[in-house]
C-alpha cells in the first residue's frame, strides 16, 4: 500500500489502497491462526500472545522511527522504503514455495549403467 500512496495522493487511490490492505489484513489474519493451530496444537494462546507482544513491540517502534525520519527525509522515500520492505517480505514468503516447484538437484558427472545381460 505505500507504494500506491507514494505514487499517487488522491483519494480514489487512498479508497482502492485501503480495500486492498482490508483484503490482505483478513487473508493474514485467517492464514495466522491455522499456522498457529499447526504448530502449537494446545498451546495456541502462549504463541499467539507472544505474536501480539512482537506486534505491539514493533507498533511502538514504527511511529517513533517514522517520525524522527519525517524531519530528515522526503514522505516519498519513506513511502517507497516502506513498499520495498514489503515486497522484500512477499519474496520471503513465496521463496520456499518456488524452491518447492523448482528443485535444486546436483547433477552427476558419471552415468553408471549396469549391463544385466551377462546374467
Amino acid at each position: 500500500m505505500p507504494m500506491l500512496y507514494g505514487f499517487s495522493e488522491s483519494y480514489p487511490v487512498v479508497l482502492i489502497g485501503s480495500g486492498i490492505q482490508g483484503i490482505g489484513d483478513a487473508i493474514w489474519d485467517i492464514g495466522i491462526m491455522a499456522y498457529v493451530f499447526r504448530l502449537a496444537p494446545g498451546r495456541e494462546a502462549t504463541v499467539f500472545g507472544l505474536h501480539l507482544l512482537l506486534f505491539g513491540i514493533r507498533g511502538t517502534i514504527g511511529p517513533l522511527l517514522s517520525t524522527g525520519l519525517s524531519e530528515t527525509l522526503p514522505f516519498s522515500i519513506m513511502l517507497f522504503a516502506a513498499s520495498i520492505c514489503g515486497w522484500v517480505g512477499v519474496v520471503i514468503f513465496l521463496l520456499p514455495m518456488i524452491r518447492s516447484r523448482f528443485p535444486i538437484r546436483p547433477q552427476s558427472s558419471v552415468n553408471i549403467r549396469r549391463n544385466h545381460s551377462d546374467s
